[in-house]
């Protein structure tokens, strides 16, 4: 069982490293090891369900936004998917819980990330 939970992070890992996956919509590694303890650091994001429930309640009374954003989250998920899908990649696990969402620090706009690459290939 073990074992297999780290072929698993390796595969995981193998991927979030290729060059061919850097993309806003991929979480980001900021640092790695593929020894035999290996191990990731990725950017922080806010768990999808928590950042729409603040962001609901934030934009309550201003529906269009809310909605507007929706949109944007969900295509900034989407385009990243579509460049996995392009390589033969297939997450298999889509749901919030895979999601986060990484704030801007320089003013912009949040952006939403895949993870929980576990079980993909």
């Amino acid at each position: 069982m073990i074992r297999k939970a780290v072929e698993r992070f390796q595969r995981e890992l193998r991927l979030l490293t290729d060059e061919r996956f850097q993309h806003p919509g991929i979480i980001k590694l900021l640092a790695y090891t593929t020894d035999d303890n290996p191990w990731y650091i990725s950017s922080l994001g806010t768990p999808f369900i928590k950042y729409w429930d603040e962001q609901s309640k934030r934009l309550e009374s201003q529906l269009d936004q809310l909605a507007l954003l929706a949109v944007k989250q969900l295509a900034q998920i989407l385009e990243g998917l579509a460049l996995l899908h392009e390589a033969g990649v297939i997450h298999r696990d889509i749901k919030p819980a895979n999601t986060v969402t990484i704030d801007s620090t320089s003013g912009g706009v949040p952006q939403a990330a895949l993870i929980g690459f576990w079980s993909s290939f």
